[in-house]
């Protein structure tokens, strides 16, 4: 009852603002947006032998709003799917996959910061949720058609003590719930940054984290991460976190390294991850090592292109995991996107993947195009 009264007040709050480069005056904003799109799915029902194909047409209705102004601000987003299946008319529906957040920012002082951020997911698809941002980690992991639901909301306070340095503390509540089994997260997170020179900056952390699930399990882990990161150049920076993590009685790091640099048109990144994560429908952790690069370009003013590939092994971590058994998720994800005026752009993204745990082995490849019309509104 109390995530139904949580995603309720995201909903009336409006709920993922689009962010933009530019400042944007104080005001309220209201942006209704409405997606049309058509997506071949080679494997529908994700399986890994008698692979269907379908043709899935998505109405997909959403509405951004919030207010914005230097002490206060509240952005917000909601949007759901009303899909159609050419072939499979049994999987029709409406609201099987949603996704609303709400963001709130608030400035006391020039020093001090207070924020809240949430996010409820809900799919048939349960490796979707690995992929959200503002989600707490879920190991990528395909489990068929199964309908899953993700909340994370994440209240956090920032002191700035001068302009080199500043603390931060936050904490976050979880809820996975899936194929009749709920994991629930808390986790702490204390931090301290200071920027060393000007091209150099450092970071203390401690990440506390307690795993809870509706069997009885319970897993708690504590890290310590010192990091840094470098501008090599005014197009370059490289960041490394790097620490020791103790799950319960067992040892282990905590890792996170990326590269990241900007081209005239294009910007390209590479990142490396080791840390810990819960699997949709599964008792206990795992531990998620994770490979991604990603590109970007700029070929034409209006047009965006990307693409990247990404890989991710996942291992039982804790007593409470099930088996013993080690997934490999491959995947690769490629779009383009042209905004044909300021209220309509056209996407075409393209995503495939091959999971392979013991020999067991699925492939699925899915194609989507498909028209977005949203028109911006400022109210004063």
């Amino acid at each position: 009852m109390t995530r139904v009264l949580l995603f309720g007040a995201l909903v009336v709050c409006g709920l993922v603002w689009p962010t933009s480069g530019r400042a944007q005056p104080a005001g309220y904003y209201l942006t209704p947006s409405l997606t049309l799109s058509s997506s071949f799915d080679d494997n529908v029902f994700v399986t890994s032998a008698h692979r269907e194909a379908d043709v899935i047409f998505r109405l997909t209705p959403g509405m951004s709003a919030g207010y914005r102004s230097l002490p206060f601000t509240i952005l917000g987003n909601y949007a759901f799917d009303v899909e159609n299946y050419a072939v499979h008319h049994d999987l029709d529906n409406v609201g099987d996959r949603q996704l609303g957040s709400v963001e709130l920012r608030y400035l006391p002082h020039t020093r001090l910061t207070l924020a809240v951020n949430a996010v409820y997911a809900r799919t048939n698809h349960p490796v979707e949720l690995s992929r959200q941002p503002g989600l707490q980690p879920i190991a990528r992991a395909e489990r068929g058609l199964e309908e899953s639901t993700a909340f994370t909301v994440s209240p956090s306070v920032t002191y700035r003590f001068a302009p080199s340095w500043s603390a931060t503390g936050g904490y976050s509540y979880a809820v996975l719930e899936a194929g009749g089994t709920s994991t629930t997260l808390q986790e702490v997170n204390l931090a301290v940054s200071r920027r060393l020179t000007a091209m150099d900056t450092g970071l203390l952390k401690y990440i506390g984290r307690r795993f809870e699930d509706d069997t009885g399990a319970e897993e708690t882990s504590h890290t310590i991460v010192a990091g840094w990161t470098r501008r090599l150049s005014a197009f370059t920076t490289v960041t490394v976190q790097a620490g020791p993590r103790l799950h319960d009685d067992k040892a282990d790091a905590e890792v996170l390294a990326s590269v990241q640099h900007r081209l005239k048109s294009a910007d390209l990144s590479f990142s490396y991850a080791r840390t810990e994560a819960v699997t949709v429908g599964e008792s206990g952790t795992v531990v998620t090592d994770t490979l991604t690069g990603q590109a970007s370009f700029r070929p034409l003013q209006y047009l965006q292109l990307s693409v990247g590939p990404s890989v991710q092994r996942s291992s039982p971590e804790g007593k409470s995991s099930r088996g013993e058994e080690t997934t490999y998720y491959y995947s690769i994800g490629a779009g383009a996107s042209y905004r044909i005026n300021t209220w309509l752009t056209a996407r075409a993204v393209y995503s495939g993947s091959l999971q392979d745990t013991a020999g067991r082995q699925i492939l699925r490849n899915v194609l989507s195009i498909g028209l977005t019309a949203a028109y911006p509104i400022r109210t004063d």
